[in-house]
């Protein structure tokens, strides 16, 4: 597992492995998640990704869940239930690249 301050710091990592999943707010320095989101689909990376946010409206939550989220869970966010999203987005992750 990998930490990052924002969205530019995780473009700007030295680690060229690409990730299980990503774990994106909607609210983030610079760029927001669902942007992130929309960049990383018209390039054509498949990484699954789970939202969280404790700002989010349902317009926010449609355009995440259309674009391939896999989850979008809301502030405070219960631990089982990241854990259970973050399970889900990795096992399609290793299913797609099987």
């Amino acid at each position: 597992m990998e930490i990052f301050a924002s969205v530019q710091s995780f473009i700007n990592r030295s680690s060229i492995n690409t990730p299980d999943c990503l774990v994106l707010d909607v609210w983030m320095p610079g760029r927001s998640g669902l942007d992130f989101q929309s960049e990383l689909v018209s390039v054509g990376h498949a990484v699954p990704v789970i939202f969280i946010s404790g700002q989010a409206d349902i317009p926010m939550s449609v355009r995440a869940m259309k674009a391939g989220a896999i989850e979008f869970l809301t502030k405070p966010v219960r631990h089982e239930e990241l854990l259970a999203a973050i399970s889900l987005a990795v096992g399609s992750s290793i299913a797609a690249n099987a």
